[in-house]
């Protein structure tokens, strides 16, 4: 199993006491911030946060390093300041299927990835969906073609390493249609102001929705994005890859549901929700 370290996602640090009163300052900083979006949008729209826990607070015991606080102390300092708002959730389905007497037989995390699986992103998709009071998707395992799967840490030691797949979650879904990318289809979704609609004519859910997050969210053309399965449930599908919500979000996408996707990693830094939707895409045209 192998896990981030170094770099510029490098988070080892947040999980010892040295940073403990600034990731407690950062998780209120993030629990106003959550508190104040849903403030502002609530009224109009159906408003969801998402807090994704890292892989090594999902599987301490497998992470080679000691952990001082596990969670950091800023997500679970954000738990304790938010946990009476249903409209916030921190993942307890993905946590609960990481603990060791469930995780060998349906591992929601890639092995050689800082991402979750296929099976991680389905298991969290549902949890949302039946947050919405909606009936979540059904699957089942099949076997598949074995293939290759290096990650993004199988280059990390040189030759690449990674895992046989022979086996993947199967559902019965509508297949959706890309109507725009501004990524022009490109699978490399780390790129901040990428904007990717989804329209699906025969989805069980005659809404819009809108995602606000990053590569766990995903632009839904990998089946372990989030986005893979909203775009096949929900009638449109609009993905923005941001940390800050739109200020005109309800002009510029005309969402019936606005879910936001953070990542326990990313929360060293608090974004500020002063930017147009214009703004949060040029940053993309910008890096294009």
């Amino acid at each position: 199993m192998l896990f981030l370290y170094g770099g510029t996602n490098d988070h080892f640090q947040a999980y010892s006491r040295i940073s403990e009163q600034t990731s407690i300052a950062n998780g209120h900083g993030w629990a106003n911030l959550t508190a104040q979006r849903h403030e502002r949008l609530s009224a109009s729209t159906q408003m969801l946060s998402l807090f994704v826990p890292n892989k090594a607070t999902c599987l301490p015991d497998l992470y080679p390093l000691p952990l001082d606080h596990v969670p950091t102390p800023g997500l679970g300092e954000m738990r304790r300041l938010l946990k009476e708002d249903t409209g916030v959730m921190f993942c307890d389905d993905l946590i609960e299927a990481s603990l060791p007497a469930n995780r060998y037989d349906s591992s929601p995390w890639k092995l050689t990835d800082s991402h979750w699986s296929d099976y991680g992103s389905l298991l969290v998709a549902n949890s949302i969906l039946r947050r919405l009071a909606v009936t979540p998707i059904e699957s089942h395992w099949v076997e598949c073609e074995p293939h290759f799967s290096a990650g993004d840490l199988g280059s990390r030691f040189g030759e690449k390493v990674g895992v046989q797949v022979i086996r993947e979650v199967a559902c019965e879904l509508p297949t959706p249609l890309c109507v725009f990318d501004s990524g022009g289809g490109s699978l490399d979704g780390a790129s901040m102001g990428r904007r990717v609609e989804w329209e699906c004519e025969d989805a069980p859910i005659g809404s819009s929705s809108l995602v606000v997050g990053n590569s766990f969210a995903g632009t839904g053309l990998r089946r372990n994005h989030l986005v893979y399965w909203f775009s096949r449930m929900f009638r449109r599908t609009v993905f923005l890859h941001a940390a800050s919500v739109p200020t005109d979000v309800r002009e510029a996408y005309r969402p019936d549901i606005v879910l936001f996707q953070g990542l326990e990693r990313f929360m060293r830094l608090v974004p500020v929700d002063e930017y147009t939707a214009q703004q949060c895409e040029a940053v993309y045209e910008v890096r294009a």
